[in-house]
């Protein structure tokens, strides 16, 4: 494993761990154009649960544990990655955890490592039912195995959800961990080692992680219409009760939702869905498909039994409002960025897609030089929240570009008229000293509520905090 360092998106300096697989590739595809794992954050943290279970049950109780997450997220290399740590005597460095058999499994597929001779040895019939009987045995099994079920010692599945033997596997005393899809900053890591040929631009990366969400097999596939006809396929599928587990998902289903656990500190055991990108959420609730707009609109009404948790309800909730600005005939919709900002109209609605805005814009733009108005740009955020901290670097190059333009800036939170009458002034919120000083001049910042209530479609009133 080798170490190096990268600029953050603030100058920071980033460390970054990675290993080359130099021969071994994963079990299910020998797939060697991508040969450089990159050490994700998860994967210290998820390997580390995966071995306090392992050194608490070892040799006294049959545990299976299973390593879960969205298909194309890179769980074969997960797996790859924590053979790694395991062979090179990275589980225990302090020699406490005693001699154990490793055991790789893949369908019918099996190997054992030898200790001594640094090496993995393909397992017979015979040798792998005896090792079904050994308590000492750590079996990692990547994707499925022909004896899932029957085995003693510890047993590691690395496998996605749609597994139809997964259900049983977890009967017998189980946890579960839940491998998150990757940030942007992961993929244009990973995106560093690739080749020439298929190496993406920056640009084209950014693109398609807004299209399909953190999924590296989407991401990074050289057949790019294959990938969008299966997110169509998805979208034209897609049942809202797969979102409240009302019914189960189907692999398709995993092109537009996103397993997303509970608990980012250990991710262990629970996890909840969401749209895996904007762009999908958006053709969903766009779509003409009245009976699936409705039904997610039931989760924003008030006093309204509902299955969805706050995370997903505000997602909704801004979704919601961004297909009511699209769908007025007096604001024309665009997409911001730093370039199309200059190209505004008198009424214009900017919907944030790009990480250097982490609010929407509403421009009120002169049409001729004899108005006397100078220009308002509103910066719009979205919330079901009764409290969300301003972020002051999403928002400073809007409010930038705003004065040197000599406009006006006003930063509105667009909420549920249930909140509108007693919305309290934000806080600012910074990460760092640096950050806070130079942003400073946000705290003087004109706050302003706007109601909407879009599945009932009414205007938003607005007042001055």
């Amino acid at each position: 494993m080798r170490t190096f360092t990268v600029k953050g998106a603030d100058g920071e300096d980033i460390s970054h761990n990675v290993f080359e697989m130099v021969g071994f590739p994963p079990l299910i595809d020998y797939q060697m154009a991508y040969p450089v794992i990159l050490e994700r954050s998860c994967y210290r943290t998820i390997f580390n649960g995966l071995m306090e279970k392992t050194k608490e049950y070892l040799g006294t109780v049959d545990v299976n544990l299973v390593v879960d997450g969205n298909p194309g997220i890179g769980k074969s290399r997960f797996y790859l990655y924590c053979i790694f740590r395991l062979v090179h005597g990275l589980l225990d460095e302090d020699k406490t955890f005693g001699e154990y058999i490793l055991v790789l499994n893949c369908g019918e597929k099996y190997h054992k490592y030898s200790w001594k001779e640094k090496v993995f040895t393909t397992v017979n019939k015979e040798e792998v039912a005896r090792l079904q009987r050994v308590k000492n045995v750590v079996r990692l099994i990547e994707a499925t195995s022909s004896e899932l079920l029957s085995w003693m010692g510890v047993s590691i599945l690395f496998s996605s959800p749609e597994l139809q033997k997964v259900s049983k596997f977890k009967r017998i005393t189980s946890w579960s961990f839940i491998s998150p899809v990757w940030s942007l900053d992961e993929l244009q890591v990973c995106n560093m080692f690739l080749d020439s040929r298929l190496k993406l631009t920056d640009d084209d990366l950014v693109s398609r992680y807004s299209e399909y969400g953190g999924i590296p097999r989407s991401v990074f596939s050289l057949n790019q219409q294959e990938k969008r006809d299966n997110v169509a396929a998805a979208i034209d599928s897609f049942d809202p009760d797969i979102l409240s587990f009302s019914k189960p998902v189907h692999a398709i289903h995993f092109n537009v939702v996103a397993m997303v656990p509970t608990t980012p500190e250990t991710f262990e055991t629970l996890y909840e869905f969401m749209f895996l990108s904007k762009v999908i959420a958006d053709k969903i609730v766009m779509q003409e498909r009245e009976d699936i707009v409705a039904q997610l609109a039931q989760a924003l009404v008030p006093n309204v039994r509902y299955d969805f948790d706050e995370t997903f309800r505000g997602q909704l909730y801004e979704l919601f409002v961004h297909r009511w600005f699209a769908q007025s005939t007096k604001v024309k919709a665009k997409t911001i960025s730093l370039r199309t900002l200059g190209k505004t109209e008198r009424v214009t609605y900017y919907r944030s897609t790009s990480r250097e805005f982490a609010v929407d814009a509403l421009i009120l733009e002169p049409t001729t030089k004899a108005e006397t108005f100078a220009g308002v740009c509103y910066g719009l955020l979205m919330t079901i929240n009764a409290k969300q901290p301003i972020d002051a670097k999403g928002v400073d190059k809007l409010v930038k570009w705003s004065t040197a333009r000599n406009y006006s800036f006003v930063y509105v939170f667009v909420v549920p008229s249930a909140l509108e009458a007693n919305y309290m002034w934000q806080q600012i919120d910074s990460l760092s000293g640096e950050e806070h000083n130079r942003t400073r001049y946000l705290n003087d910042m004109v706050q302003l509520v706007a109601a909407v209530d879009p599945y009932i479609d009414i205007k938003p009133n607005r007042r001055k905090v």
